[in-house]
């Protein structure tokens, strides 16, 4: 049977076999995708008939899904702070848990004079994109290492119409921001070395270099934080996402670099340490 009724039911039974979570839905979503409908024309078409090159499409889809890829890079599309973004396995797939320091960069804007602003490690541009969204006529400078990164970055910033707001700048860290900003804002390498293993198979599709961070898991952090006092304005600030169980040395490696700044901490939705401001005063 080639019906979409016998195919959904077919893709979500080999999902449910291959242990993917969300089976059902997940099955639903890459349909809609291969077919370009919506989610209500999926279920008012359930009696068609797919022709053969719909077929090969979803099938591949499938197989890509059962060999761990993720469901981001099949759609190429992935959610961040209510904005839909393009990705692909050149780039981290942005996280729920980063939105938190999106939320406080945002905040410490708001309460603050702030013209220009780093996003170190940008990658697919999510939080320069959505900083200058929030916030017409900032300037933000995007970093990334990656130049391939930052092509990704290029096509969000074009999907956004900030490409005259959102500067890319291809080169490590710091070291091609042109001029001390108000807020340096960073979701750096943090997964330890020993760690990359278990992770799970759908990690193995991102980039290692978006993820590992060193041995301790604070190489980049720990090297932004030294670099960081003659790229921030007086009264700046420096936010960083940060690993499970990495509050302390993190705030060590503050104090180390950065004694004149002052630490807050912000937990996500999990009630883990995820967020550090620093201010510098």
């Amino acid at each position: 049977m080639t019906d979409l009724k016998s195919i959904l039911t077919k893709t979500t039974t080999l999902l449910q076999a291959n242990d993917i979570e969300d089976a059902s839905l997940e099955a639903r979503v890459l349909l809609q995708h291969i077919l370009g409908i919506s989610p209500a024309l999926l279920y008012t078409q359930l009696e068609r008939t797919l022709a053969e090159n719909e077929l090969v499409g979803i099938r591949a889809a499938t197989e890509r899904r059962l060999q761990r890829e993720p469901l981001a890079y099949i759609l190429n599309d992935q959610p961040f702070f209510a904005r839909d973004y393009y990705v692909d396995s050149r780039v981290l797939i942005p996280r729920p848990e980063t939105e938190l320091l999106v939320e406080k960069a945002i905040e410490f804007i708001e309460h603050n004079a702030c013209s220009a602003v780093a996003d170190v490690g940008t990658g697919s541009g999510v939080i320069a994109i959505s900083l200058a969204i929030a916030k017409p006529g900032l300037r933000v400078y995007a970093s990334d290492i990656s130049a391939d990164a930052l092509d990704v970055a290029s096509i969000n910033c074009v999907r956004y119409n900030v490409t005259d707001q959102v500067l890319l700048l291809h080169g490590n860290l710091l070291e091609p921001v042109p001029e001390p900003v108000g807020m340096i804002v960073a979701n750096l390498p943090y997964v330890r070395e020993s760690e990359l293993d278990q992770l799970g198979p759908e990690l193995t599709h991102e980039p290692n270099r978006a993820l590992c961070g060193g041995p301790d898991g604070l190489r980049h952090i720990g090297k932004l934080l030294q670099e960081a006092t003659d790229k921030i304005r007086p009264m700046g600030c420096l936010l960083l996402e940060i690993g499970y169980g990495q509050l302390e040395p993190v705030l060590a490696l503050a104090t180390k670099y950065l004694p004149q700044a002052h630490a807050t901490v912000f937990k996500d939705f999990n009630e883990h340490d995820r967020v550090v401001r620093l201010v510098f005063y």
